[in-house]
């Protein structure tokens, strides 16, 4: 992970790898446990949503926003499948 250029203002890049990685069983030769997946994949969700509402300079979103959605879509595919597996959805609370 050191010396990507994608990850270098990132500071929670594992969290980010593993939560984004569906299908990653090990990072840097180390393997992880269900309880880090389900820790790292809570905090994607977490930051897709937090990285949109600076991205668009709010503090809040609406439920099921369009824009969201369709920002979501395109930079975070897996957001969706996360939001049906932890049933998180777009409600804020449960993603502080």
């Amino acid at each position: 992970m050191q010396g990507n250029p994608l990850l270098e203002s990132e500071q929670f890049a594992r969290e980010m790898i593993i939560g984004r990685a569906e299908n990653l069983t090990e990072l840097n030769g180390a393997l992880y446990k269900d309880a880090e997946r389900r820790d790292c994949e809570m905090y994607y969700l977490k930051r897709v949503k937090s990285s949109f509402m600076e991205l668009k300079g709010v503090t809040s979103l609406v439920a099921d926003d369009p824009e969201f959605g369709a920002y979501a879509f395109a930079e975070h595919p897996r957001y969706f499948d996360l939001c049906a597996k932890y049933g998180e959805g777009f409600n804020e609370e449960a993603l502080k």
